[in-house]
């Protein structure tokens, strides 16, 4: 289930992209969750490949990735500094979207690649495409909520 290397860069890019322009933090937060499901499903697949035997490597990862970033934003004040969403962070809410709507991406494309008997992908660059579509849709979403 975890996105490919391409998606990763996709997302990291977008992220530095949309923090030099000043875009508005709900829609970076976006990108933001969305790399840090990203890194937490490729950790969850290097310490299944590492110790095929451990079997809570998702609940490790997953803790790990978030309970060692979202601290940081804490200390560097920067869930603050961005205004509030519904009552939360307009940051926060952005990260929280955006795993949401990153990992709905990635069941999509593993559903369109199971509705073939040999998992093959409708399109090229599907699941690149179908993930980065999401984000985009969550953006997007952001984007009129901050306006």
């Amino acid at each position: 289930m975890a996105p490919c290397a391409v998606c990763v860069v996709a997302i990291g890019g977008g992220l530095g992209v949309s923090r030099a322009l000043g875009i508005d933090d709900s829609m970076t937060g976006v990108w933001i969750g969305a790399l840090l499901l990203a890194v937490a499903l490729f950790c969850t697949n290097w310490i299944k490949n590492k110790w095929p035997k451990f079997s809570a490597a998702a609940l490790v990862s997953f803790a790990g990735t978030y309970l060692f970033t979202i601290p940081f934003f804490f200390i560097f004040d920067l869930f603050t500094a961005s205004g509030e969403v519904f009552g939360i962070s307009r940051l926060l809410f952005g990260m929280i979207v955006g795993t949401a709507f990153l990992s709905i991406g990635l069941y999509t494309e593993n559903a369109l690649r199971n509705l073939k008997n040999d998992r093959k992908a409708f399109f090229p660059f599907q699941k690149v495409i179908v993930p980065v579509i999401f984000l985009i849709l969550a953006t997007l979403l952001m984007w009129f909520l901050a306006s």
